[in-house]
């Protein structure tokens, strides 16, 4: 016998591999580092393989993606399923009937035979609706005070009424940030001088009262206890003889100082323009003139 130490050089360095056996399936051959990964760039970044899981993952994916998935569901349902546009404008249908049944609050009756959609009711009052208003009220109005748009949305009226409707100082007030956005612009647009358009709830701005003479609601859509809140702050804060137009009455018992005035204006609004709403008309008065 000779020991490994009296081996060749060449062949301690090099073992022999085992031969293998007639009709085996050659044994797998083992790669370095260096040959299962792969320099991409000039970056030296090194690219591994991706796992057998993960191959198959993403085979899932792209098969989803190409559509293939919803088509094997369809297949695979023994009544068949509808395409997938008619699936889509049923849940949008569904959606719309479960707010409406299940979130009250949002819906609020306007005093008028219409009732409030907070999604389609919403709208500007047209030009021709503001010279209604103005005539009723008197052109002379806006020299004794201010104008005020309560929910101004894109700023049109309050823009108007400072233009065209003979007020030197208008102010407008909208909750939403995406409006008031617009009606900035509109205003910067437009370049009428004594505009001043704010945003916020309108408990949180009690300045626009203080000089005021003539103000607009479009009050379809406000709840009840902001309606009330609205009533309370312009019934405290607006002078004697101020007026305020709203499309829907007010939430009575009326605060003391608010007194019902007659109206028999009718506006067309463009969320229904073939129904007039019908106008109440408010007047702040003092406590002794209250009556019911």
């Amino acid at each position: 016998q000779v020991g490994p130490d009296l081996w060749p050089r060449h062949l301690a360095a090099h073992p022999a591999q085992p031969t293998p056996r007639r009709g085996a399936p050659p044994a797998p051959q083992r790669r370095s580092a260096t040959m299962r990964e792969r320099r991409v760039g000039e970056g030296g970044e090194v690219e591994k393989p991706a796992p057998p899981q993960a191959a198959q993952k993403a085979a899932v994916v792209d098969a989803a993606d190409g559509g293939s998935l919803w088509q094997d569901l369809r297949d695979a349902c023994p009544f068949g399923l509808p395409p997938m546009a008619i699936v889509l404008k049923v849940i949008s249908l569904a959606s719309s009937i479960i707010v409406y049944l299940a979130l009250p609050s949002m819906r609020v009756e306007n005093g008028s035979v219409d009732a409030c959609d907070p999604v389609r009711t919403y709208g500007e009052i047209p030009q021709e609706g503001m010279h209604q208003l103005m005539d009723a009220v008197g052109r002379d109005v806006g020299a004794s005070g201010d104008f005020l748009d309560i929910g101004s949305g894109f700023g049109n009226y309050a823009i108007w009424a400072c233009q065209h409707g003979g007020f030197s100082r208008c102010w407008g007030v909208e909750l939403m940030q995406d409006r008031h956005e617009v009606a900035e612009a509109t205003l910067r647009d437009a370049g009428v001088v004594g505009v001043t358009l704010l945003r916020g709830d309108m408990k949180h701005h009690p300045q626009v009262y203080r000089n005021l003479s003539f103000a607009f609601w479009n009050n379809l859509c406000f709840p009840e206890d902001v309606s009330k809140a609205v009533t309370a702050q312009f019934a405290a804060s607006a002078p004697v003889g101020a007026e305020l137009w709203a499309l829907a009455a007010l939430p009575g018992p009326l605060a003391p100082g608010i007194a019902r005035a007659h109206s028999d204006v009718s506006l067309m609004m463009p969320w229904r323009p073939e129904f007039a709403y019908r106008t109440f008309r408010y007047r702040r008065v003092a406590n002794e003139d209250v009556t019911c």
